[in-house]
């Protein structure tokens, strides 16, 4: 009951109100971050979420108050539970912008060792739920690194890729997130992320062989190519040596589909589509 209601009364303040009542609100919110119950802590992470975003930057610095609810959140990074995943490292990112005094300095070190850790727990994850959320997240962070992501680029590439290979069900949100994390990329990490065109391409190409042979949503289906056709578009801008060849070459591997007409035209129409756009 208790809980309940300073979640609706937490909620319900905005700023200016929220940082003149620092004091009062966000002990209860630490303490039901640090309780043994997910449910709990998803309720905590939602109020410290409403706190940094109704405060002002200045007050939640004060006094080590940012200190103190980054160290809260991070002890929750090792949770599997991913309704509180979902919400923790938008949060994360909160309190890491409220410590950023300098652009340069201040993303290299928490907020990169974050992300590392991310990566880590991304490698070793099979759980689809998991990697969706894990996927997003990996998103958010790159937004927030900017250009500072090329130190990452090898480790976040790798994940990326290896992401591309699995389908994650009918909706196939994780491969829709990798693929503007790649347009992300793309943007923020020139000229490092050239050396990885071809290997991009590549698998580019495998995920277009599945939305043929996949049982997809057409909207699911046309949101994937017309995410790969600005991909290839985009290598094709900076090597255009590579791309329309190896379009060519995979037009030549339409016989292997015998047997899977229906399969093979969608194949044959998928890949003069993105001829057309490329061109």
């Amino acid at each position: 009951m208790m809980c309940s209601l300073y979640t609706w009364y937490c909620k319900e303040l905005s700023f200016p109100l929220v940082s003149e009542y620092l004091d009062i609100l966000l002990p209860p919110s630490l303490h039901l971050v640090d309780s043994y119950i997910d449910e709990m802590k998803v309720i905590g992470v939602e109020c410290l979420s409403h706190i940094m975003k109704e405060s002002g930057k200045a007050e939640l610095r004060w006094h080590g108050r940012s200190g103190v609810i980054l160290d809260a959140l991070l002890k929750l990074t090792y949770s599997k539970h991913e309704p509180l995943l979902v919400i923790l490292h938008p949060a994360l990112i909160q309190i890491l912008e409220v410590l950023d005094t300098d652009s340069n300095s201040a993303r290299s070190s928490p907020g990169e060792n974050i992300y590392r850790s991310l990566l880590s727990d991304m490698y070793l994850e099979d759980n689809l739920a998991l990697r969706r959320s894990y996927a997003y997240s990996m998103k958010l962070y790159i937004m927030y690194m900017k250009g500072n992501i090329v130190k990452h680029l090898k480790e976040t590439m790798k994940i990326v890729l290896n992401y591309l290979e699995d389908s994650c069900g009918s909706s196939e949100l994780t491969r829709l997130t990798m693929l503007e994390i790649l347009s992300l990329l793309f943007e923020t990490a020139q000229p490092r992320i050239v050396k990885y065109y071809k290997e991009t391409v590549k698998i580019l190409l495998r995920l277009v062989v599945d939305t043929a042979v996949l049982p997809l949503e057409s909207d699911t289906r046309n949101t994937i190519l017309l995410k790969i056709a600005s991909l290839l578009k985009h290598v094709h801008k900076n090597n255009n040596n590579f791309v329309l060849p190896t379009l060519e070459a995979l037009t030549g591997a339409l016989p292997e589909f015998p047997n899977h007409v229906e399969e093979g035209n969608i194949l044959a129409s998928t890949i003069i589509f993105l001829k057309s756009e490329i061109k």
